[in-house]
């Protein structure tokens, strides 16, 4: 069996979105929900422990951790903006043919 096919990977040319700032605003105030009121389930007790030393909202019976949105919107204005069209992030996640 020739595997000469799979020696290497391909070269994908760089894949380059366009989200319209309407998209982006939905896309946030989604996530914000999301995080806020769904939250997610953490099984570990440390990692809990350290998320509520963080500042998350964390309900240490059912294992959930939530993140309101004053905490959310204070983490960005602080944070460092990733540079998605300076990153070969999009073109590094390629799955095998």
């Amino acid at each position: 069996m020739n595997n000469s096919l799979f020696a290497s990977k391909p070269t994908l040319p760089k894949i380059h979105f366009v989200a319209l700032k309407c998209d982006e605003e939905m896309i946030h105030k989604a996530a914000i929900w999301i995080l806020g009121e769904v939250g997610f389930a953490v099984e570990h007790g440390g990692v809990l422990k350290r998320l509520a030393d963080f500042g998350a909202c964390v309900d240490f019976s059912t294992q959930r951790v939530y993140f309101p949105c004053n905490f959310v919107e204070a983490f960005l204005k602080n944070s460092e903006r990733f540079e998605w069209e300076n990153s070969d992030f999009i073109s590094a996640i390629v799955f095998p043919l």
